[in-house]
């Protein structure tokens, strides 16, 4: 169903609040919504240059950044209002965002689970059965923030070195290749000075000596210990909303990761016939016969107007 066609539904924060008052139990997906960020050409770049250097469990911080502060802090208003609407309620947050926003939020306790990371914990980049996950400490985090910030700022001004070299007689698609490799040669310092640092600053195991890195699933070693208790908590809470009044709610999701929120979510609203199935700002459209209801609204918008 497209979401073109319900524009009408959920005009206003009273009928969600409503349908929440009135469910048993509530299931909340968040999606990569709270994530996205659109970068600069400059920025673009950098970060895919972060990818080739096998660091690319760092795109999810830098894509952070990018939101800047007054965004930061809208998103958060946005989830202190939906848990807030969501006192005194049986419910769940599952989240494919790994935003720090997130796990930051007042809920309630052992009731969100993030399958794909945090950028708030730390692992062993060999995986070390010694060493599990740990949070970071709100200095090393801020360190982080601070070396990520100057790192996307310092990009800028090489790409615009680049790009003011006299493109020639060259045809258009040529002369941009030609800024990219510029570009790249001299972003070279910036990259590895901001790789230093962050590896300076997350030290390494304590177990084995290895580097540490951000426990995101954008590692490839992505060490899922740093999830895996709240995951059974979570699947422990699931099987008991069988045959109960549930409220299955997706907040800017999209076909990226389907196994995660997407089709689980669509499989328990098709298996319980007491639920009601709603996405807002979601993105894609569903390939199975589903009985969601959506709406275009912006999901961050609209939470930032829940209470």
């Amino acid at each position: 169903m497209s979401c073109e066609k319900n524009q009408d539904f959920l005009e206003g924060e009273e009928d969600i609040l409503r349908k929440m008052s009135e469910a048993e139990m509530v299931l909340v997906g968040l999606g990569e919504a709270f994530d996205a960020a659109e970068p600069g050409d400059a920025e673009k770049e950098a970060m895919a240059l972060l990818r080739e250097k096998g660091m690319a469990w760092l795109l999810p911080l830098c894509e952070e950044r990018l939101r800047g502060e007054e965004e930061q802090m809208r998103i958060g208003r946005g989830l202190e209002n939906l848990a807030k609407a969501l006192e005194g309620k049986n419910y769940f947050v599952i989240s494919q965002g790994k935003n720090n926003r997130i796990p930051s939020t007042a809920w309630r306790q052992g009731r969100l689970v993030m399958p794909c990371g945090t950028m708030l914990k730390a692992q062993c980049s060999a995986k070390c059965e010694g060493s599990a996950p740990s949070v970071l400490s709100d200095e090393i985090f801020k360190k982080l923030e601070a070396l990520t910030d100057r790192f996307l700022e310092n990009v800028k001004e090489p790409w615009e070195e680049a790009k003011d070299q006299s493109a020639a007689m060259l045809p258009p698609k040529v002369w941009e290749c030609m800024q990219v490799i510029r570009f790249r040669e001299k972003a070279k310092k910036p990259v590895e000075e901001y790789v230093r640092n962050v590896k300076e600053v997350l030290g390494s195991c304590e177990c084995c000596g290895a580097e540490r890195v951000l426990n995101v699933l954008a590692f490839e070693a992505y060490d899922q210990r740093g999830y895996l208790t709240d995951w059974d908590r979570y699947t422990k809470w699931l099987s008991g909303s069988m045959n109960r009044k549930l409220l299955l709610l997706e907040l800017g999701t999209s076909e990226s990761l389907p196994g995660l929120i997407r089709e689980p979510f669509q499989k328990i609203s098709e298996l319980n016939l007491k639920s009601g199935h709603y996405r807002i700002g979601a993105t894609g459209g569903s390939k199975m016969e589903q009985k969601a209801v959506e709406t275009c609204t912006n999901a961050i918008d609209w939470l930032e107007k829940l209470c």
